[in-house]
């Protein structure tokens, strides 16, 4: 079976407070710093940390379907056709300009022909839910990035709470590890089922 060589890009969500011991993640307190004023540094860090995470998943996903588009490349004969080919995988993707939410993943993937949220839930039934938190976590990344934490329908975080806790950014960050290495098994096999198909497309026509 054809696979995908070297697909596994670097994944690099976690920065470095979030990804150390439980300990970490939070300012140290400085002399004389008052309660108050050490919950608004920690909140500051999570939103913080919220907008690191899901740039890096952008970059994750968006590197994964650059290399998916190369290895295309790369094994289509005719160089005219697999320059056009490429050009047209990549041209105008929303992972070039948008978040990573589920949306744009799975519309920048369906170049390939490829429902990737079905391949995932088929591999495991609880992509469902990471799929959910991945949304989540771009609601969030907007209000933030907009300086808009007004909408609290949407940024409800359970039981009414719109204040964002170090256990949502962590929980969010998991998300996207299992997706991360949930989409690289998916797209490992890919080409090879990609390339079968567009064989078959050919014998009908």
């Amino acid at each position: 079976m054809e696979r995908l060589p070297n697909v596994r890009i670097p994944w690099a969500c976690r920065p470095p407070a979030l990804a150390r011991g439980r300990s970490s993640g939070r300012p140290a307190a400085a002399p004389g710093q008052t309660a108050l004023a050490r919950r608004h540094a920690a909140n500051q860090l999570n939103l913080a940390f919220v907008l690191i995470l899901s740039s890096h998943f952008q970059r994750f996903c968006r590197d994964l379907h650059t290399e998916v588009a190369a290895h295309l490349r790369r094994t289509t004969q005719d160089p005219w056709a697999a320059s056009l080919l490429h050009t047209r995988l990549v041209e105008a993707r929303k992972l070039d300009v948008g978040n990573p939410n589920p949306g744009h993943i799975g519309a920048d993937f369906a170049r390939f022909g490829l429902r990737i949220w079905d391949a995932l839930l088929t591999r495991e039934g609880r992509a469902k839910v990471w799929r959910a938190q991945l949304e989540q976590l771009n609601v969030w990344r907007n209000a933030i990035a907009h300086q808009d934490l007004s909408a609290a329908s949407l940024l409800d975080l359970g039981g009414g709470r719109v204040h964002l806790r170090r256990a949502d950014v962590l929980r969010w960050r998991r998300a996207c590890d299992r997706l991360a290495t949930l989409m690289d098994a998916v797209l490992a096999d890919f080409p090879g089922a990609w390339r079968r198909a567009v064989a078959l497309s050919s014998q009908r026509v």
